[in-house]
């Protein structure tokens, strides 16, 4: 009797994925089986049985329950969290393997580029100011998740990263898998979604988790990764020093302040989102100036600086009052200390337990962020003449390009609107003006256009 040949067990889908595309997806792998060790310690070892890529094939089920379609959710934000990690330490390897220029889009390729066509640090330099750029996040939300869930996200993936380090031992790693898992343990247990469609309120607090946690850590960031390109084209760095020298970044907002076709987003909404950016702007910006005043430990008294610092500390002290006397007896023997806590005392805020919690206007308050930025430009050169240049350059710079890029507005609110309450809107301006609004209503767009142009 002819023996049939028996036919080879079909290689997992995840395998030959690992095979072709590498380290992403056995990052991949461990967090799922990680996942699996939390379901089963849960009591959903069927569930467990369900997670897709590591175990064999199913089929599909005809209704999914809650908790599959929440399985599944959590799954495919695992696969795409691997694959952001593998394209950013494909890029850093990219990068230390041939030059900072080797990577498209990013600083060293674009000063690469000008290089090349013969253009010199000196002329670039003082076209960086011109240089804007303004993300804008809009109020059509493409994630709908909680702000929690959001923070169980980003914890998971430093995790990840923390993993790639191979300083750690056998027991630190295992650790790290402890970690890892107490975190999915939380993802689970935590509603992945809104239960009910997210209102205004909740949109918000989505965008300022952004706004007040995550730009303001990327900014000073952005910042070293330009200089260091700029240093890497062989360009002389003492050009980027000064006051405005870095090309400019502002954040839009489109959440409090979309009218169109949205119902909910009434004048109530839009000033309590202005009041919420205006608040939360002072929060950020407190915080950068708390870490001046830790970092500014110094040892220095006032008459070890320069003349114009010294008559600005002065005048910031006489502005004060008592307040600042508190500063001054708090930090003896460290000007710098003293000086940035009269810029503190100086934001229009009131503070409990050391968090900035309502808008409150002071006689000496500011009214401007500009009126900041001077403040930090005086400490600034008075640390470079003082022979505290690095802190100047660096310390220093991230305030100011904090107050630069979120003043005490936080973002630009994008007020949008059905073109029609727009026309009314002219209307009634040109009928307060004296002019016939009414038959502006009636005229087709060229005329308008005339119009605006000869308005301006």
């Amino acid at each position: 009797m002819k023996k049939t040949k028996k036919a080879a067990s079909p290689v997992p889908l995840l395998q030959v994925v690992k095979d072709k595309l590498g380290k992403p997806y056995h990052d991949l792998e461990f967090l799922l089986n990680c996942l699996k060790e939390v379901l089963i310690a849960n009591g959903e070892e069927t569930l467990a049985e369900s997670i897709p890529w590591i175990n064999e094939p199913l089929a599909v089920p005809e209704v999914f329950s809650d908790k599959l379609l929440q399985l599944y959710s959590i799954a495919f934000q695992i696969l795409n969290m691997v694959e952001v990690n593998g394209a950013v330490q494909n890029r850093r390897k990219r990068i230390d393997e041939n030059s900072l220029a080797s990577v498209n889009g990013m600083w060293g390729h674009c000063l690469a580029v000008l290089k090349e066509q013969g253009l010199k640090d000196r002329q670039i330099a003082p076209l960086l100011r011109s240089i804007r750029v303004e993300p804008v996040l809009t109020a059509h939300p493409t994630e709908a998740k909680r702000t929690t869930v959001l923070e169980h996200h980003r914890d998971l993936y430093l995790l990840l990263v923390k993993r790639e380090n191979n300083m750690w031992t056998g027991w630190e790693q295992e650790d790290i898998r402890r970690e890892i898992k107490l975190v999915l343990d939380r993802l689970w247990r935590t509603g992945e979604i809104f239960v009910e469609k997210p209102d205004v309120p909740s949109e918000l607090r989505n965008v300022m988790y952004y706004l007040t946690n995550v730009f303001p850590e990327v900014l000073p960031m952005l910042d070293r990764s330009f200089e260091q390109a700029w240093e890497d084209a062989g360009f002389d760095l003492s050009l980027l020093r000064g006051f405005g020298k870095y090309p400019r970044i502002q954040f839009g907002d489109w959440v409090g302040g979309d009218r169109d076709g949205h119902p909910f987003v009434t004048s109530d909404v839009t000033a309590e989102t202005l009041h919420t950016f205006r608040l939360h702007a002072f929060v950020i910006v407190r915080r950068q100036l708390l870490e001046l005043v830790r970092n500014l430990s110094f040892s220095s008294e006032l008459s070890d600086t320069i003349a114009t610092f010294q008559q600005r500390f002065e005048e910031l002290s006489s502005l004060l009052g008592e307040v600042g006397e508190e500063a001054i007896h708090r930090n003896k023997g460290e000007v710098f200390r003293q000086y940035v806590s009269f810029c503190m005392h100086r934001l229009p805020v009131d503070v409990q337990r050391q968090h900035a919690v309502q808008l409150h206007e002071h006689p000496y308050s500011y009214r401007f962020a500009h009126e900041l930025l001077e403040d930090l430009k005086y400490l600034q050169d008075a640390l470079v003449a003082f022979g505290a240049g690095l802190s100047a350059w660096n310390d220093v710079h991230d305030a100011i390009r904090i107050v630069e890029t979120f003043g005490f507005h936080l973002a630009l609110l994008d007020i949008r609107q059905n073109s029609s309450f727009h026309d009314q809107a002219i209307a009634q301006l040109m009928n307060a003006a004296s002019l016939d609004g009414d038959k502006f209503l009636t005229w087709n767009e060229e005329k308008r256009m005339a119009f605006s142009i000869m308005s301006c």
